[in-house]
């Protein structure tokens, strides 16, 4: 299973039992584009970039696209390996799959056939950039030992199980481009084992991340399993939590959240910003962390600083809108059923809709400044997962990703 596995399951269920999100508090819908004047930037040969589940942006108009086959675990054909990819929307380069080598003399076997990138993070430190990027690596389970075992004799397959690692890249360059040089896998084997058992159990299924330092990053942990799908869907318990990682090893800093999502952090590390699913809440923290590159404290804390700014919807990544992180932009889900449905080849359609919240000087957001700028009924992208923005003299691009289009969505706003 990849990251959204089981949500079909968990939307038809919360929509049979009647739970729905509750709608948007105050969300201005009086302007917003619902089909936009696509601008179509050329692909390198080869590139495939479909399933832009998550995306980020430098400072300087170059986004990062995490590419992986969402839709493949529900056929028989092999899973396509996923890519990170480069596209310059300052200079409307090419499309292109990034390189990637390793530090040591030879690169892990598993990037040629088990790379499942998901939610990524960008981190910027002077000229120095470095890529965070969630692999959901697929582990094939042992046959059962016993030959008369039923799936032995009918030569059933034993499963397999996915594991949550997160690769770091330095970002280098590469010619007129960029590559990706791998340095460093932080695995999930017993990564929650010490310490209090969270709400939801000690499963490790990361869903999106935010780098803070070098070698550190908070992300967001929900656990599956048939008790947590009851616990979920049948009495809404909130059995997420946020992890921190602080270059050895990881450890639980807020437990019993609503299904977390996507995650991001403000310039100065102070305000930790989250999005949940179930409920359509954009969720701010107060951290004690030090600005990237500095000593941290060995006790992470967050601390919930209200009111919640409830969207609506259920809740996808997070992307500042520009480089001066003066607003995010929020993907949402309006249905989780649709979402679900063609996740597994259904022929439906899932509406999109991506809203931008303002964020005062102080690292809070303003609550009174949420509003919608893009909502399509899915036939132009459809269950939008994330979204950036792009703005000088010649061009202004609002780029869309989703986990099961061809390609993301280039919306030229500059046409409107």
């Amino acid at each position: 299973m990849t990251q959204l596995m089981g949500l079909m399951v968990l939307g038809l269920s919360m929509t049979a039992c009647g739970f729905v999100p509750r709608g948007a508090d105050a969300v201005d819908q009086s302007w917003y584009i619902n089909k936009c004047a696509p601008h179509t930037p050329e692909l390198a040969k080869g590139a495939d970039p479909r399933g832009s589940e998550d995306i980020v942006m430098d400072a300087m108009g170059v986004i990062y696209i995490s590419s992986s086959d969402y839709r493949i675990e529900y056929n028989s054909v092999p899973r396509r390996a996923g890519a990170i990819y480069r596209y310059d929307v300052a200079g409307d380069g090419e499309v292109k799959a990034m390189r990637i080598r390793s530090e040591s003399s030879r690169l892990p076997s598993y990037f040629e056939k088990n790379f499942a990138p998901h939610g990524i993070s960008l981190l910027e430190m002077g000229d120095a950039k470095r890529l965070f990027v969630i692999n959901h690596r697929i582990r094939a389970l042992p046959r059962p030992a016993d030959k008369e075992n039923l799936a032995n004799l009918l030569n059933l397959p034993a499963g397999e199980v996915t594991q949550s690692f997160v690769e770091i890249f330095r970002i280098e360059k590469d010619g007129d481009g960029e590559m990706l040089v791998h340095e460093k896998s932080v695995g999930d084997r017993n990564a929650l084992a010490k310490g209090t058992e969270p709400r939801g159990g000690r499963g490790f299924v990361l869903h999106d991340l935010v780098a803070v330092g070098p070698q550190q990053f908070f992300a967001t942990n929900n656990p599956r399993g048939v008790q947590q799908a009851i616990d979920v869907t049948f009495f809404r318990n909130p059995i997420g939590n946020i992890v921190y990682y602080d270059g050895a090893s990881y450890q639980v800093v807020k437990d019993r959240i609503d299904f977390a999502d996507g995650i991001n952090i403000s310039p100065d590390n102070r305000h930790l910003y989250t999005a949940t699913v179930l409920d359509g809440d954009l969720v701010t923290y107060k951290t004690n962390l030090n600005p990237a590159g500095e000593t941290q404290p060995k006790e992470v804390t967050l601390d919930e600083v209200t009111p919640r700014i409830r969207l609506g919807g259920h809740l996808d990544n997070l992307e500042w809108s520009n480089g001066r992180r003066e607003a995010i932009l929020v993907a949402s889900h309006p249905s989780i059923a649709a979402f679900g449905l063609q996740r597994a080849q259904a022929p439906v359609k899932a509406a999109s809709r991506i809203m931008q919240v303002s964020i005062n000087k102080d690292g809070m957001p303003d609550v009174k400044s949420a509003k919608i700028v893009y909502w399509n009924d899915g036939s132009q992208v459809s269950a939008a997962s994330v979204a950036a923005y792009y703005k000088d003299k010649k061009r202004e691009r609002l780029i869309v990703g989703s986990p099961f289009e061809d390609r993301f969505l280039a919306c030229k706003l500059d046409a409107h």
